[in-house]
């Protein structure tokens, strides 16, 4: 009887695991309705739900027991924002980083997701003053980083930082229908064409194709297209030798070839 039983047991689960498979098929890939209309998933916008729950509650938690608190001690402040911020045109905070990455590209946008979300009046402020800062401070190339010089192409993290600055405004941009966050972005992005080659890394930059993607959503460019059509090549392990100027080399030939900058 018990060998009866599991072998029932596992005929559900069998069962049950094909049914939420053949749900999650149907929602990513669409279905037909009654009416014989295909209907896809569509993505919902952060003002357009209210989650309540567990879920709720932490989402409140984290608005201001984590983002809120960290303002009210000024952690926000002077260790995300404080290195980007030029003081008589010069970035002059860059030894207060520590191992070479910040996180306020991601920190941000999680500022500006939870002030859509929750409508906080001191969220909307807080995401608002500091853009308004960092757009201050954005480079008349288009950069926006904790560094200047020579150091913009030599420092590891600075175009995967660049890259989730890039999300923080463009969600700016979707959310609150901010021209001044979309225009950064797109200023911020071609300093990240045109140097994604000249860096270590290369083109091999965690967060570059999300944010192309992301960019061309609101604003349309082949340029961007022209990246993401390789993605083979993006991610293809790099086939640089020991010495960045090769490196370096081998990246251009790709960018070329990918057809950047046109």
């Amino acid at each position: 009887m018990e060998s009866a039983n599991t072998s029932t047991a596992l005929i559900h689960g069998k069962v049950l695991r094909a049914a939420l498979l053949i749900a999650c098929l149907l929602m990513l890939f669409g279905q037909v309705n009654g009416r014989g209309e295909e209907t896809m998933m569509q993505p919902i916008a952060a003002t357009a739900v209210k989650l309540q729950g567990e879920i709720g509650r932490r989402i409140d938690l984290t608005a201001q027991r984590n983002v809120l608190a960290l303002e009210d001690e000024g952690v926000f402040r002077e260790k995300f924002l404080k290195p980007f911020l030029k003081v008589d045109g010069k970035r002059i905070h860059a030894e207060e980083v520590w191992g070479d990455y910040v996180g306020l590209g991601k920190h941000l946008e999680g500022v500006v997701r939870l002030a859509a979300y929750t409508r906080n009046g001191r969220l909307l402020k807080l995401k608002d003053d500091y853009l308004q800062q960092l757009l201050a401070s954005q480079d008349p190339d288009g950069f926006i980083g904790w560094c200047d010089g020579q150091e913009r192409n030599e420092r590891p993290w600075i175009i995967h930082e660049a890259c989730y600055l890039v999300h923080a405004l463009v969600t700016d941009a979707q959310c609150f229908n901010e021209n001044r966050s979309l225009t950064g972005a797109r200023k911020l992005m071609d300093w990240i064409l045109a140097n994604a080659a000249l860096s270590k890394q290369g083109v091999h930059q965690i967060g570059l194709t999300s944010a192309l993607a992301r960019l061309y959503a609101v604003s349309p460019d082949e340029r961007y297209l022209n990246w993401l059509r390789d993605v083979e090549g993006l991610i293809r392990p790099s086939k640089t030798s020991a010495s960045a100027g090769k490196g370096a080399a081998v990246n251009r030939n790709f960018m070329d070839e990918a057809g950047v900058g046109t």
